[in-house]
């Protein structure tokens, strides 16, 4: 039955983000925005070093990475100050947009006839909130990442075996993926009942997310499977971008377009998340759905009792039968 459900709510859920498409355009424009913000002072610094210098017909041809701590060293530490402040600023910004859109996303792809933008300034509030109470748990994400990095180290330092402790770093790699998934999957499961049910607080619907998703073990696997689909689509994005041909000006935008593609199904597959996830959450209905509110009966007794009738003697005033009268 839940696998079942599994199967129609991912099914479901790609399909969604596709009618909605306006909602992925604008999706797509602002993490269009925050690239831009973010590559502009970048650009800006290397035409300063090579706009008139045939070190760029070489770099065009073949890339070296060397070249780049080497600029930045040239252009000093000033300049790579201004870029690390730009960069911390785009992604606070890209932060906060994304939080603001997610809220009418998800708002949309629940309820169509609802106002993307409104949704967003209504639930923009919740999802900052949600935000806030989310922040410890991914600190302790990676504050049990680093320390199994730390114990790893420890032991390893002392060994005679290299192999061993590659394996480890790799498993330390994937646990630290998984728990950074059930993190994410668990904020989004409370983002679809803040819009779902419509509640105000955040802390209380990250509680009943965390429930839903131990009592309904099914819950995760959706989030999951949405995130091995973009993993395949990492894997056939970087086969494509290494077979593709950079020598040339036609290559480079074909590389380029490629990537556009690429950033904009990582969208869509964040959006069928959302949608998916709701999908599954209305089916099996977690722990803050509304209560089951039965019908009443077809005969209901009346409230008060109809008056006997002085005419008819108290022992034959009974429908089901004469009693006999006490002495």
């Amino acid at each position: 039955m839940e696998l079942k459900s599994v199967t129609q709510a991912v099914a479901g859920g790609l399909r969604e983000p596709l009618k909605r498409w306006p909602v992925l355009v604008v999706f797509y424009l602002a993490n269009l925005a925050a690239a831009a913000l973010a590559a502009g002072p970048l650009i800006a610094l290397i035409a300063s070093t090579l706009g008139h210098s045939l070190e760029s017909e070489r770099l065009f041809e073949q890339f070296d990475l060397s070249w780049i701590p080497e600029m930045m060293r040239t252009a000093g530490a000033p300049a790579g100050s201004t870029l690390g402040a730009v960069a911390a600023l785009t992604g606070v910004l890209y932060l906060v947009a994304s939080t603001f859109l997610s809220g009418g996303a998800i708002a949309v792809l629940l309820h169509p006839g609802q106002s993307s933008f409104a949704s967003c300034a209504r639930y923009f509030p919740r999802f900052a909130r949600l935000l806030v109470w989310t922040l410890p748990c991914y600190a302790i994400v990676f504050a049990v990442y680093g320390g199994m990095g730390k114990a790893i180290a420890k032991f390893a330092e002392n060994s005679m075996q290299a192999h061993v402790w590659i394996e480890l770093g790799w498993l330390r790699m994937a646990i630290g993926l998984v728990l950074l998934l059930l993190v994410n999957g668990v904020a989004d499961y409370a983002k679809i009942i803040l819009v779902e049910e419509g509640r105000s607080g955040a802390f209380a619907a990250l509680l009943d997310a965390f429930r839903f998703a131990i009592r309904v073990r099914s819950a995760m696997l959706v989030m999951l499977a949405v995130q091995a689909l973009g993993g395949v689509l990492l894997l056939v994005y970087h086969g494509i971008s290494e077979i593709t041909p950079q020598t040339s000006l036609a290559g480079v935008f074909l590389l380029a377009l490629i990537r556009q593609v690429y950033v904009a199904a990582r969208l869509w597959l964040r959006l069928a998340g959302w949608s998916a996830g709701a999908r599954f959450y209305e089916t099996i209905r977690g722990p803050g759905s509304d209560p089951v509110i039965t019908a009443p009966p077809e005969n209901p007794l009346p409230d008060v009792l109809p008056a006997p009738d002085p005419e008819i003697p108290a022992e034959e005033s009974h429908t089901s039968g004469k009693f006999p009268s006490i002495p």
